[in-house]
């Protein structure tokens, strides 16, 4: 590497991040305000039957994916040839299914007993298709880290997608205002991608070239089921033995914490993984830059996961008393969050080294851990009130993700670029403290208004903002003391540089 491709690359790496970020924060932003408006309209049952008709569609969407959008960012060398053979090939397996989804939606009678979920399923089927026209094209903007191209169509589609969902509920649409937002979301970001985007193809197919993406990426897909069945266990367990409310409730819980998940560390997961990549063939850079990406990703984490917690009863302030269940539900669930942020960097060092089976034992292994931990706990909790039911799944995707799934992710991914115990605690100890020191000020600020009489908005907002500011300001310090730090060991090794070393006499031996 020359002198000037080493800034070069860093700055394209930062750029990219910044345009990760600005996608997250503008889609999830704009979903976030979506998601609490048409909650308060529409209340925890929609929510409930719209997550599960939704749950039938991201699993073929999954299977439409089969891994190509990961194995174009990784594979060194694209030919056009394979690119118009992988897109040719995806498109037939799009209409395929999308066709079968439609066919078959009635079968979901038998699975859910719900009138409305199979008409919803067979509405969003065109989705499916939608999902094989972006996977060649995303792949392709994720591997040249055109972020800014990804956050303009992210944030196009969520904006015109949750204003028109809001209308739609306005205008006594109900539970198909959701349907309203995927499709239009998809549309509008399918038309923005392919605009944004200059790739287009060509009729050319040749077979081999098509399947030889599938070696890598049949890891890839293998565990994106096994991760994605993980996810949606609950959706499946707590549709059959509790109905749909609960379902609701449960669901949007579990997007609070998503999106915060979304919008702080799933773009540094997105940028690793083009960036570890080219750094396989490098050990040492490998480990330094995967510690520096987690070292980010806990500090911006666990601080928020530790304002969520100290400000939900929010939840209630704002949608009213039907989602009053949700809030110890979030509470809960910031532990995902909180080892999310651990262990998202698990999938991209995997992908970076080429051991997409790896990953999918992995994942495979944590599947049947989680679905069987949370069977269990829905079959022992059937007979209890909603609340209980939430909140005993809720401790259970918590459990399994704390007890099981990260010690395996962290066990594989230590093992393959040797990380240790102690780089790993130093990476995510800044995150840690500026987490405790969160939520003693959220947590002190709320019991000492609540002692002063004020009503349950009024602690519950100044709780919110006080954790928040506090999470903010801690890491606006923490982040300037490290700069200030790499500054320092920057200063330090230029003087070192410029010393002259001692050299020896050729006739003596004695230094000079």
């Amino acid at each position: 590497m020359s002198a000037r491709e080493g800034p070069l690359k860093r700055r394209s790496s930062r750029d990219a991040l910044k345009w990760s970020y600005i996608l997250a924060w503008v889609t999830k932003g704009i979903n976030i305000v979506s998601l609490f408006v048409l909650a308060k309209l529409l209340g925890p049952e929609a929510f409930g039957v719209a997550a599960l008709a939704m749950t039938f569609v991201m699993l073929i969407e999954v299977i439409v994916d089969s891994g190509l959008m990961m194995a174009i960012v990784q594979r060194k060398d694209l030919d056009p040839r394979d690119l118009d053979s992988l897109f040719w090939l995806n498109i037939a397996i799009s209409v395929v299914l999308a066709l079968l989804g439609y066919l078959g939606s009635d079968l979901l009678g038998w699975v859910v007993d719900n009138k409305e979920v199979p008409l919803m399923f067979a509405a969003l089927s065109p989705l499916i298709l939608v999902k094989g026209l972006t996977v060649v094209q995303m792949g392709l903007a994720q591997r040249n880290m055109m972020f800014k191209t990804l956050a303009i169509r992210g944030a196009t589609g969520a904006a015109i997608g949750g204003i028109a969902a809001v209308v739609a509920a306005l205008a006594g649409l109900g539970i198909w205002s959701l349907i309203v937002q995927y499709l239009t979301t998809a549309l509008i970001s399918l038309v923005m991608l392919w605009r944004l985007g200059d790739w287009r193809p060509t009729m050319r197919f040749e077979w081999k070239r098509a399947t030889s993406f599938f070696h890598f990426s049949s890891g890839i897909v293998s565990s994106q089921i096994a991760v994605f069945a993980a996810n949606h266990a609950d959706v499946f367990v707590m549709g059959a033995l509790f109905g749909e409310a609960a379902v609701g409730i449960f669901r949007l819980a579990l997007r609070v914490v998503n999106l915060a998940v979304d919008m702080l560390v799933r773009p540094v997961q997105v940028v690793a993984t083009p960036r570890l990549a080219g750094l396989q063939h490098d050990p040492a850079a490998l480990r330094a830059e995967t510690l520096r990406l987690l070292r980010k990703s806990t500090l911006l984490m666990l601080p928020a996961m530790a304002a969520l917690a100290a400000s939900a009863e929010l939840c209630s302030v704002l949608l009213g008393s039907r989602w009053q269940s949700a809030e110890s539900a979030i509470r809960i669930l910031t532990i995902l969050g909180v080892v999310k942020s651990a262990t998202l960097l698990s999938g991209p060092v995997l992908l970076a080294l080429g051991r997409s089976h790896t990953a999918a034992i992995g994942s495979w292994t944590s599947c049947f851990v989680t679905v069987a931990i949370v069977l269990l706990v829905g079959m022992l909790t059937r007979n209890q009130d909603p609340t209980a039911q939430v909140d005993a799944i809720a401790w259970a995707r918590a459990a399994a993700l704390t007890l099981f799934v990260a010690p395996v992710q962290c066990f594989f991914m230590g093992r393959m670029i040797q990380l240790t115990i102690p780089s790993l605690a130093l990476a995510i100890a800044p995150g840690v403290i500026a987490a405790i020191a969160t939520l003693t000020v959220g947590m002190t600020l709320q019991a000492s208004t609540q002692a002063l009489g004020a009503s349950e908005p009024i602690s519950a907002s100044c709780a919110a903002f006080s954790s928040m500011l506090t999470a903010a300001a801690i890491v606006v310090l923490l982040r300037r003391r490290s700069r200030q730090d790499q500054t320092s060991t920057r200063a330090a090794w230029t003087v070192t540089s410029a010393i002259p070393l001692p050299t020896a006499d050729p006739a003596t031996g004695d230094r000079q």
